[in-house]
């Protein structure tokens, strides 16, 4: 009865520990699984993971490419502002010398208008002094044939007075000196002329 009771526990114990080494090789398959899981998850995270790095190398370096066109479109900004700038003061200094030099213009036409009249009235002058030296040509001719005239009356009358002087009286003297007289008042005023 001993053995009976001792082969049932002993059966008792063999079946627990059978159902424990099923659970256990069941544990462990299920162990085995799990972990082949975990390496397969493993090596798509590595897979994923090696391609998040590339994607962050790429990006890196799109980064440092985009960056670069940023610093030189910055300096293509700055340096067209800079041209914009040297060109506005380009435009104010041209405007500046437009400026003078319409007054310059304006000054050089007042100048030109003022010249005009002045060449005007020098052509009017001229023209009045041409006729003035016409009348006076005119005149002084006129008055050199009456000094000829006289000149000659007077020699003619001092040819007639030496011959008839010692003929006649001494009274004829004076209207010779007369004669004289009136030939030297013409040639003086007629140098004045």
């Amino acid at each position: 009865m001993a053995f009976v009771c001792s082969s049932k526990n002993h059966q008792r114990a063999l079946d627990s520990m059978q159902a424990s080494l099923e659970a256990e090789t069941r544990g462990k398959a299920e162990a085995m699984r799990i972990k082949k899981k975990l390496e397969q998850d493993i090596n798509e995270l590595e897979v994923a993971l090696d391609g998040a790095n590339r994607g962050r190398a790429e990006a890196e370096k799109n980064i440092k490419k985009y960056q670069q066109q940023l610093r030189e479109m910055q300096t293509q900004i700055e340096d067209e502002q800079r041209a914009r700038e040297d060109a506005r003061e380009q435009y104010a200094s041209a405007e500046r010398r437009a400026n003078v030099l319409a007054g310059e213009i304006e000054e050089l036409r007042t100048q030109l208008e003022a010249a005009e009249r002045a060449r005007k009235s020098a052509e009017g002058e001229l023209h009045e002094a041409s006729d003035r030296v016409s009348e006076l040509s005119a005149t002084n001719s006129s008055l050199s044939g009456q000094k000829r005239k006289l000149e000659t009356d007077v020699q003619a009358m001092q040819v007639r007075n030496s011959c008839h002087f010692v003929q006649h009286k001494p009274s004829t003297f004076p209207s010779i000196q007369v004669l004289l007289l009136a030939r030297n008042r013409f040639t003086y005023y007629s140098q004045e002329q």
